[in-house]
């Protein structure tokens, strides 16, 4: 059984939206672990070029137009999926492995006080999670005027 990762998307409403704001509306949301690790440390036992995997993941993002996307695992093929997505709002990278954290965000709205925490301490559970600076990235997702959204994405591994 491959490694499992327990990874989500947390969404909390903050509690200082403005009386104007809207009081209803919906959006649509997506948590996905893009398998970005180099393919000499990780191989995924997928068929094809991992360059070339990562701009289909892009323009399948691009296709199916969520408002927010939390991507993990955006390590050393970011930029490829940046290629053939749309989404007016991404954070930039922090780094490949071993320098970065590999959650990024994808939106259609802009946010503010964004935010990379890293963990005190990481779990080598698979024998191999230390090597990169894991944590949780916040953000103040800022959906329509006057409404902002607290949004987490976290990437820690199962103990």
């Amino acid at each position: 059984m491959k490694n499992m990762k327990n990874i989500f998307l947390a969404v909390a409403f903050a509690a200082d939206i403005a009386l104007s704001a809207p009081t209803n509306g919906k959006f649509t949301a997506l948590s996905y672990n893009v398998a970005g690790l180099p393919q000499i440390l990780q191989g995924n036992d997928i068929p094809g070029d991992k360059t070339d995997n990562s701009r289909q993941i892009g323009s399948k993002f691009a296709q199916l137009g969520y408002d927010l996307i939390h991507v993990q695992e955006d390590f050393n093929y970011h930029a490829a999926i940046y290629e053939t997505d749309d989404h007016p709002e991404r954070t930039a990278t922090s780094g490949g492995v071993p320098f970065g954290s590999g959650l990024n965000t994808l939106s259609n709205y802009g946010w503010i006080n964004f935010e990379r925490v890293k963990w005190a301490t990481c779990s080598d559970a698979s024998g191999a999670d230390c090597l990169t600076p894991k944590g949780f990235t916040f953000m103040r997702w800022n959906p329509s005027e006057g409404v902002y959204i607290d949004v987490f994405n976290v990437h820690a591994d199962a103990g």
